[in-house]
């Protein structure tokens, strides 16, 4: 059943891409998260540096407020694509069903086919047994 095939093969198609856009999303929250860590690690250093150096201390709480705005923006941009990542899950999970729902009938409907072509090749044999069954006991009339 070649429409079966293809329903196959477009839901298999869908399902990667959605894994493909899955994969880009997550690498993209991955990418906030290390841009937050790494903005929160240069505070830290220019805090330890500013104990060193009094004539830039004044200008720290100035970094310090820029960098708390920007990982404020950060976090809400993760969040949103977080939103997104949940949301492709779902997708994802949907294809995934929709995938192995005309997997499995198509499962079934090959095994159907061997099971009509055993019982036909059976009713073969056994006619051909009978034949020759009959050909000996005439035979020895």
């Amino acid at each position: 059943m070649k429409g079966l095939q293809t329903l196959i093969r477009m839901h298999k198609s869908k399902m990667e891409e959605e894994q493909k856009k899955f994969s880009a999303l997550e690498a993209v929250a991955n990418g906030f998260t290390n841009e937050i860590t790494a903005l929160q690690n240069s505070v830290e250093r220019e805090a330890l540096s500013t104990d060193e150096n009094a004539e830039t201390a004044h200008m720290l709480g100035d970094y310090v407020q820029a960098t708390i705005e920007r990982c404020k923006t950060l976090e809400q941009s993760r969040a949103e694509v977080e939103a997104a990542i949940s949301e492709i899950r779902g997708t994802i999970a949907e294809a995934f069903r929709e995938l192995k729902r005309y997997e499995i009938i198509e499962d079934r409907r090959l095994s159907q086919e061997r099971q009509e072509t055993q019982r036909r090749q059976s009713i073969a044999e056994n006619e051909l047994g009978l034949s020759i069954h009959r050909r000996n006991t005439t035979g020895l009339a």
